[in-house]
């Protein structure tokens, strides 16, 4: 069995091998590559001798591939290959709440970096920056609980769902075009005959499937959950968690005003301003990270992810099950190497039991 080998460092982009055969495909810098699935079939080794012979660089050869033996060996191994790209369940350590990790930037409050000195006693320059600290910080608390569940969701669960080329379902559904183009190349270099068509490793996944998309929704839409996520609860639940409890993280200064010069002599007051609150903030979004890191976040994350995975890995075994319906029918032959799994088609039940035959039961991964 033999096929093109392209060297990628001789290839001047000439297109000539292109203008020839579909044996070659152009990659993203308009070089010629070999096509995986395009083993050389016996008929036309004359003529891929001479387009080898008509490469002006010498790039292109001819190399021997290693056969997988009978056609059922080749259906095998591409059946056991597809499978294995079934996406794994994840422990719920993968999700893990990391309170030193997410940031919360300080608020934008007129005195958020102290006030004037306008104040005439101590204990109302503390009560007016409390007041700016609640204004613009604690009565918040909603959209700052929000906020970090945003930064956690893009971290942890993001990576699940995003299907940009270089991303790891994108990386995932490449290695299967892949696999799909090597094996459509042997199954036609065995049979000798072109049966399996060149855009074999295309496909597209059913994502308007119903239950995809509710799964979608909820690892996609995570940050939704703050509001019942318990995690104000617990922060209410300290000994400290009032708003009057911030007190004692509220600075003040003060100063002697000379207000002029009197019977007895030089008149003062003393005025009054409260600090910086960046210390009361801080103490706060402690406060906060620590609730944060104690309400079981990645036991939610995991449930979710492990649902959506389910879900996606549904998509995946119908598309499998299509293509082997598909080079059943290309080759007009029924194999019993996919009498096993054409049943599980449309059928979540079914579908489910054969993943718990693969790759696990997700009950245990469901908190």
């Amino acid at each position: 069995m033999k096929t093109f080998s392209v060297d990628e460092k001789k290839c001047v982009a000439c297109g000539a091998c292109l203008s020839y055969s579909d044996y070659f495909v152009e990659d993203s810098t308009g070089k010629a590559k070999s096509n995986l699935g395009s083993n050389i079939l016996e008929q036309d080794l004359i003529i891929a001798e001479e387009i080898s012979s008509l490469c002006p660089t010498n790039a292109i050869s001819i190399v021997e591939v290693k056969s997988n033996g009978s056609i059922d060996n080749i259906l095998k191994d591409l059946k056991s290959e597809l499978l294995d790209c079934l996406i794994t369940y994840k422990e719920s350590s993968t999700f893990t709440y990391d309170r030193n990790k997410y940031q919360l930037a300080y608020p934008e409050s007129p005195n958020f970096y102290g006030s004037d000195y306008k104040y005439s006693s101590d204990s109302k320059a503390v009560n007016a920056g409390l007041e700016e600290f609640d204004r613009y910080v604690y009565s918040r608390y909603r959209k700052i609980i929000l906020e970090l569940f945003v930064q956690y969701k893009l971290d942890k669960i993001y990576p699940y769902y995003d299907f940009s080329e270089e991303s790891f379902i994108g990386k995932r559904l490449d290695k299967i075009r892949s696999i799909l183009n090597k094996y459509s190349g042997l199954i036609n270099a065995n049979l000798n005959n072109r049966v399996i068509p060149i855009d074999f490793d295309s496909f597209n996944l059913d994502f308007e499937n119903d239950d995809f998309k509710m799964r979608l929704k909820d690892v996609s839409e995570f940050e939704r959950f703050s509001t019942s996520s318990g995690v104000w609860a617990d922060f209410q639940s300290g000994s400290y968690s009032s708003l009057s409890s911030y007190k004692s993280y509220i600075d003040t200064d003060d100063f002697e005003e000379y207000i002029g010069s009197g019977l007895f002599g030089d008149k003062y007051k003393t005025r009054y301003c409260h600090r910086s609150l960046k210390e009361v903030v801080a103490e706060f979004y402690s406060d906060i990270q620590l609730s944060m890191s104690s309400v079981d976040l990645d036991e939610k994350a995991a449930m979710y992810v492990n649902l959506f995975i389910r879900s996606f890995n549904y998509l995946l075994l119908d598309m499998f099950v299509n293509k082997f319906i598909e080079i059943e029918r290309l080759t007009n032959k029924k194999y019993k190497v996919f009498d096993e799994i054409k049943p599980i088609i449309d059928n979540n039940y079914t579908k489910e039991k054969y993943l718990e035959s693969t790759i696990g039961e997700i009950d245990k991964y469901l908190y």
